[in-house]
């Protein structure tokens, strides 16, 4: 029973952990998304 706990308390962090991370990385594609699209510009020019 308490190893149960400890893994379900396990699993709860890690998925804490992966929608961070997952936040993190949607705004890391929505910065190059933008930066992308400032080169293309330049290079449009």
């Amino acid at each position: 029973r308490r190893q149960i706990q400890s893994l379900t308390c396990e699993v709860d962090a890690l998925k804490g952990t992966n929608e961070s991370l997952e936040r993190q990385m949607r705004e890391m594609e929505d910065a190059f998304g933008v930066e992308a699209a400032n080169y293309q510009d330049s290079i449009a020019r």
